[in-house]
Order: C-alpha cells, then structure tokens, then sequence
C-alpha cells in the first residue's frame, strides 16, 4: 500500500466540523470539505501532483475565538509540466494524442492507493461525488462556465518571465486538454 492513511475519506474526517478558508466566495452551504475538492479540482487542471499530507492545512485560531478553517490552498510549484525541457514540449504540443497520453500519467501517487494510483482527473471527481449534493453541483458548475480565456491571453503575450514561447504554449494545451477532461469526468 502506498501513502497509507492520507485518503479522501480521512481528509473528509478531519475537516468535520471546520470552516471553509477565510475569503471563500462560494456557497455558504459547502464545507470545508467540498472547498478540499475544489483543490484538488485545481489539481487535475494545472497537473499538480504535490498535493501530499504537508500541502494543505486546518488555521486553528490562537490569539481570538473562532472556527478552526481550511486553509487557502498553496504550493501549486509542481505544476503545468513545470520540468519539461522545451525539446519535450514541442514533441508533446506536436502530437495532440501524446500530450493527452502525458496528461494522463498525471496521478495522485500522494495519497494512499493500490496498484496504480489514479489520474488527477479520476481523483478530483471521485472526491467531488464524495463531497455535498451542493458541493458537486457547485463544482460542476465552475467547471461549465470556467473560461480560460483570459489566462490563455497571458499565456500569448508570452509576459510570464521566465517562462519560454514553449512552455507558455504547452501550458496554454495542458489548461484546455484537461478542462475537457474535467467537464467530462464530472458530467
């Protein structure tokens, strides 16, 4: 067994009963749990496979009363192919079939699995259908009406420093590849 013990269902215990992250504009009606979702959705979208037991956290208040909450999510470093050599992005923005092929090798080795660990995408639903009625449709909806658009044209204007034509390139296919997987996953 590999990551014993750090499961959606154990995630899901520990954040009974804790508020979601300071600043959430969602529906008051989610829990800090289907917030936890929302991560992971992110996760599957800019194919973040870091999201280990040390990359989220519960704020406990120390100095005033208050609900302990989720934390806004951080360290997404480990994303959007972030490693890659340029010569093997270029291979993969070539060949549609081979970059969707890499896309899904993106697993969530980080939790605990048998055998193969599943695709971000598979993970990222099946803890959207383990959340709320409110949450999954919430998610769904955010996914429906996501519009890429305005990350794509940063991406374009190539002012990301230090990021290269082919990185902001095959950044800009990997959000689209995995937006459809997504939409599909959870429809």
């Amino acid at each position: 067994m590999k990551r014993p013990g750090h499961t959606l269902q154990n995630i899901q215990a520990v954040l009974e009963g804790v508020g979601a992250p300071p600043g959430f504009e969602g529906p008051e009606s989610l829990t800090a749990f289907d917030v936890f979702c929302g991560y992971l959705v992110l996760d599957a979208l800019i194919a973040n496979r870091d999201r280990h037991e040390e990359n989220w956290a519960v704020l406990t208040p120390q100095l005033y009363p208050g609900q302990p909450r989720l934390s806004p999510s951080f360290d997404h470093a480990s994303s959007l192919g972030y490693n890659l050599l340029d010569s093997k992005r270029q291979v993969l923005v070539a060949q549609p079939d081979r970059l969707r092929a890499w896309a899904e090798r993106g697993t969530a080795w980080r939790y605990e699995h048998l055998g193969s660990a599943p695709t971000l995408v598979d993970h990222a639903a099946a803890a959207v259908e383990l959340g709320s009625a409110d949450g999954a449709r919430w998610w769904r909806s955010q996914l429906q009406t996501l519009d890429l658009g305005p990350v794509l044209a940063v991406l374009r204007r190539q002012t990301v420093v230090p990021m290269s034509h082919l990185a902001a390139t095959f950044a800009g296919d990997l959000l689209n590849l995995n937006l459809r997987r997504l939409r599909d996953a959870l429809d």
